[in-house]
């Protein structure tokens, strides 16, 4: 029986055999790492109030709010989230799913403001992220969103150089 003429052998093919490893695993890379991200954001938003959804912000990005949010990053978020924002805090390695990754730029842009918000203050079910909204009132909290939306900006936001303030006690 004649075979087919149409058939490709891979076996004697050396640029199809020396390129089929590449991108087997730029797939498999794409496989584990896409329903990830999209699960992280889709259940941010699944959670998210209707009303919050797409807001922004009502705060200016100005440097004295920077500067607190930044303390309030290093004190509360860093263990996790990491100095760069990268989701590779030192805690993360434990953690499943992933912390959120705010330096990249790709996923931010699909995160609105008011999700990082309902995010913050009451926490994102199925992962290790905790409610802040007993810790910080809602100014405090857009300040943090403000501040997390400059790790997916160009230029420096490492807070890796940056020993957290210990926060004062409170006395009777």
């Amino acid at each position: 029986m004649k075979e087919s003429s149409w058939r490709v052998d891979l076996s004697e093919s050396a640029a199809i055999r020396s390129t089929l490893p590449l991108i087997a695993s730029w797939l498999a890379l794409f496989l584990v790492l896409a329903p990830a991200i999209r699960a992280d954001v889709e259940s941010v938003r699944a959670a998210t109030p209707p009303d919050l959804v797409g807001r922004k912000s009502p705060l200016e990005a100005t440097p004295e709010r920077i500067a607190a949010a930044r303390q309030r990053y290093l004190e509360n978020c860093v263990l996790c989230h990491g100095a760069k924002g990268d989701g590779r805090g030192p805690a993360s390695r434990a953690l499943r799913p992933h912390p959120m990754n705010f330096s990249n730029a790709d996923l931010m842009a699909t995160v609105s403001d008011g999700e990082l918000f309902h995010a913050i203050s009451a926490g994102s079910h199925g992962s290790a992220m905790l409610g802040y909204a007993q810790n910080f009132d809602e100014e405090k909290i857009w300040e943090l969103v403000v501040y997390l939306r400059k790790f997916s900006e160009s230029g420096d936001h490492d807070t890796s150089q940056s020993q957290p303030q210990p926060k004062p006690e409170s006395h009777p």
